[in-house]
């Protein structure tokens, strides 16, 4: 993803709402703010930071109501006919339904 091997490509994530105040900040202030970050856990300085670019990508993340349930069922319902051999891939792709407990 970056073409000179001499650099890297760092991602930070924010999470807020649409129309929030974060969602709204200018691209500027947001890259300014992820430099500041980087800076204060110490991964980078200010003047290391060539380039940024901001990303606002809307429903992200599931938001669970009070009837998620019976919508994540009639979901698996519909993909174990339509889709008996689908394989959810990355982060996005692996959010549960359930909790999960695994001790080590």
């Amino acid at each position: 993803m970056v073409p000179d091997p001499r650099f890297t490509m760092l991602g930070l994530e924010y999470f807020c709402f649409e129309g929030d105040a974060l969602w709204s900040a200018p691209d500027e202030q947001l890259v300014a703010m992820a430099k500041e970050e980087l800076v204060t856990l110490g991964l980078a300085e200010a003047s290391d930071v060539i380039d940024g670019v901001v990303v606002r990508q809307s429903k992200a993340y599931p938001m669970y109501d009070h009837s998620y349930q019976a919508n994540v069922a009639r979901i698996r319902s519909f993909l174990e006919l339509a889709a008996s051999n689908l394989q959810v891939a990355g982060r996005n792709g692996m959010h549960k339904s359930t909790t999960r407990i695994t001790r080590c």
